[in-house]
């Protein structure tokens, strides 16, 4: 009190009580001592979480490359923590998460089935694009619409919801519907359409990363404008390790800063 110059304290023949800046001064100390135990078991555990293994699951192509990126920055800081990239059909990925079999997933969201066992942090939102191998027919129409779309394959490493609704809203009740292909991957996918008249579809960073690698394009197609939604996946548990927490960190401001 006489350092502050403030009373803290109402004091009378039957005791003592708070005064208003008291009660702030004891509700800011309990946090001080929640941040004091919280350190206490950081510094504790420093040595654990300054080492092992994070494995680390991405669901396309596109996504193994970029993860790769955020890798190198997370190891400049736990050079002593070796992390594991998985890549492969994000069903699986999601079952390997439950089981304990890896630790954080980056996927497409539709692709995964819901549960109480993972949450589920949305990163993003990207553009589908229908794709095709060059010089396939319907590369060769100036306008290409729905009914152009159906009369091929339709290959895919995701069924998700708002595809669905584009097929069947642009049916008009037509008879014509489309015959898919789920792929385990997106090179599953390029191996599908590249010998036949299959049409693909792929998110737009996913075509960037496989035209690279397959002689593939874009198709304009009518009002076909959709997005897929990017999430960061992991179990629900009740703390991380602090590598396995900055990994997550990293990851997520790495996907909300693209463009």
């Amino acid at each position: 009190e006489r350092r502050l110059g403030i009373e803290l304290l109402h004091r009378g023949r039957s005791g003592a009580m708070l005064t208003d800046p008291a009660k702030e001064i004891t509700r800011r100390g309990r946090q001080i001592l929640l941040l004091t135990e919280e350190i206490e078991r950081d510094l504790r555990q420093w040595p654990q979480t300054r080492t092992g293994v994070i494995r680390l699951g991405a669901g396309s192509g596109s996504l193994v490359s970029l993860m790769r990126h955020v890798v190198q920055d997370f190891l400049v800081e736990f050079p002593d923590v070796d992390v594991e990239v998985h890549s492969r059909n994000p069903r699986e990925l999601a079952k390997m998460i439950e089981s304990g079999e890896i630790d954080v997933l980056v996927a497409i969201d539709e692709t995964l089935e819901d549960t109480d066992l993972l949450v589920r942090r949305p990163l993003r939102r990207e553009g589908t694009n229908l794709i095709v191998r060059k010089g396939h027919p319907l590369t060769k129409l100036k306008d290409c619409n729905y009914g152009d779309i159906v009369r091929y394959r339709v290959a895919s490493p995701f069924l998700t919801d708002n595809l669905l609704d584009w097929f069947q809203g642009q049916r008009n009740g037509g008879d014509a519907k489309p015959n898919y292909l789920i792929c385990t991957d997106y090179h599953m996918l390029c191996e599908a359409i590249m010998p036949c008249d299959c049409v693909g579809v792929c998110a737009d960073p996913m075509f960037d990363y496989l035209s690279e690698h397959y002689d593939i394009c874009r198709l304009e197609v009518a009002d076909f404008k959709m997005q897929v939604l990017v999430n960061c996946i992991y179990r629900k548990v009740h703390e991380f390790s602090r590598s396995t927490g900055a990994l997550i960190s990293m990851i997520e401001a790495k996907l909300k800063g693209l463009p």
